[in-house]
């Protein structure tokens, strides 16, 4: 059975018992929720349930396809929006969800998606260091600069959307930094809040500058920012860079759970 809701907001009430069973997977969705203010095949909100199975799937534009559930109603959640014409871009979900996605993708849609990135989560909850000096916030003069290195941070992480540049000047005192030579050479994010947690993100080093722990002092900064507000700092890291979840593990974050973006192939 497929029910389609008329906005997020309704999405998220209708489901709030199934959202409450993992805080974090279901932020993703609440963060975007309020953003969904009609839905139609571009963006929409619809729960897949068959017995005590169900999928909770939503899309915001220009975010990514999020599923919350159980593998077993990922068929029948495509085979819906095959028949209901649902647009189908790139998804973020737990990696059982998205490896079933793709497995069957080419069956049922007749295209193929593939893992672009396997992301955990981590959390941290007590101060392990004190915060290093010399790290700064920005002010309009350093905006250009800033959209700048973004751009890098998304094509180094090889992530398929492209930064919108309205969206990250807006956000620019959430930003802290480390500037050398006049320029800023690393950064991290204080991110969303939630109730209960703020998330560390969008950390980035110049290249050049990798190797001096720039990074690492960025983040404890932004993570013992967190910690003083009275919420739980979280952070994704890749899978695939064992030196990002050295220096995370070492400053007290502990893996909470695995997910991925997967991509439709051209």
């Amino acid at each position: 059975m497929v029910k389609v809701y008329s906005n997020g907001n309704e999405f998220i009430n209708d489901n709030e018992e199934i959202f409450a069973k993992d805080r974090y997977l279901s932020c993703f969705f609440k963060l975007d929720a309020p953003l969904l203010t009609e839905t139609n095949n571009i963006n929409y909100a619809v729960k897949v349930s068959n017995g005590d199975k169900y999928l909770l799937a939503m899309k915001v534009e220009p975010y990514n396809l999020m599923f919350f559930g159980d593998c077993e109603c990922v068929a029948e959640f495509m085979q819906f929006a095959k028949r209901e014409n649902y647009e189908i871009k790139n998804l973020l979900t737990p990696l059982n969800i998205g490896d079933t996605f793709a497995a069957l993708s080419n069956k049922i849609l007749g295209k193929s998606y593939s893992k672009l990135i396997a992301m955990d989560l981590m959390e941290a909850n007590e101060i392990t260091e004190e915060s290093a000096t010399g790290i700064e916030s920005l002010s309009e003069s350093d905006s250009e600069e800033l959209f700048a290195c973004v751009e890098n941070f998304y094509k180094d992480c090889g992530l398929p959307e492209t930064p919108i540049k309205e969206k990250v000047l807006s956000d620019l005192s959430s930003y802290r930094v480390i500037k050398k030579d006049n320029k800023i050479v690393s950064f991290a994010k204080f991110g969303k809040d939630l109730d209960f947690s703020a998330r560390v993100s969008m950390v980035y080093t110049r290249p050049e500058y990798r190797g001096n722990g720039y990074a690492r002092k960025v983040v404890n900064y932004v993570k013992n920012e967190i910690l003083k507000t009275g919420k739980v700092a979280t952070l994704h890291v890749d899978q695939a860079n064992p030196i990002s979840n050295h220096i995370y593990s070492s400053l007290g974050f502990k893996k909470i759970h695995s997910t991925g973006i997967y991509v439709k192939n051209d």
